[in-house]
């Protein structure tokens, strides 16, 4: 992550998806309340002409710090089974049937979040008040 950050598109990185849509807001810390670990996923998408399509980032909670039932009720992480994908198109073609598909870009702005989650900002994080303890809520917004 240190290299991706200090390349020339640093500032890029800063301009991700999150930030852009006011996912978090900067808080005093709390006492009392679950504060989770995170860190970035950072990749760079390259376009087939061979220059840079997106800066991709993604802020990851530490999964070992969170309780069933306190800081979530439940987790989904659809996968596509070949299987399933196969016998759908065959019952779509043997049914004459039409066929319409989804790319969801940034699926965090499709969903709600009713709980309060709180995360310490991330190593590479810089908010401009040199404030390095501070802790992040999550929001989701649409």
């Amino acid at each position: 992550m240190r290299f991706l950050m200090s390349q020339i598109d640093k500032r890029r990185w800063k301009r991700n998806s999150l930030e852009e849509n006011f996912m978090w807001t900067l808080i005093d810390p709390l006492s009392g309340k679950n504060i989770l670990e995170c860190r970035w996923v950072l990749r760079i998408k390259i376009s087939t002409n061979g220059s840079v399509a997106r800066y991709k980032a993604r802020q990851i909670a530490e999964s070992f710090m969170r309780r069933s039932g306190i800081d979530y009720d439940e987790t989904c992480s659809p996968v596509d089974c070949f299987d399933t994908v196969q016998a759908y198109l065959s019952i779509v073609t043997v049914e004459c049937l039409k066929l319409q598909q989804l790319d969801v870009m940034i699926a965090f702005l499709y969903g709600g979040l009713k709980e309060e989650v709180y995360l310490k900002q991330p190593e590479g994080f810089e908010n401009g008040t040199n404030q390095d303890y501070q802790t992040t809520r999550l929001r989701l917004q649409w």
